[in-house]
């Protein structure tokens, strides 16, 4: 197996398989004897909003290290049209209503 379809089917099994074999359905608790919890989540909280800046910039640092990529690394020219058509894709619908 080549290594790009191993990295791929390691991927889809991270994003696929995993979170169901960790998702618990709650069907061994017994939800009626507990009361209602009341969910107070402050949007403008410090630590939500430093998780959010530290998100935005992970996924610019890495759509950066990607896209300089090809000046380092040998990429195919196949990929590399295949992945620019992606990108294009990606923010051609992205864009605000």
């Amino acid at each position: 197996m080549s290594r790009p379809l191993l990295f791929f089917f390691f991927f889809l099994y991270l994003v696929l398989v995993v979170p169901c074999i960790s998702h618990e359905t709650g069907a061994d608790h017994d939800d009626d004897e507990a009361p209602p919890v009341k969910s107070s989540s402050d949007l403008k909280s410090k630590s939500l909003i430093c998780v959010k800046i530290g998100c935005l910039v992970t996924i610019f640092v890495l759509m950066f290290i990607s896209g300089v990529s090809p000046y380092f690394l040998k990429w195919s020219q196949e990929f590399l049209v295949l992945r620019t058509q992606f990108a294009g894709g990606v923010f051609c619908f992205m864009r605000p209503p």
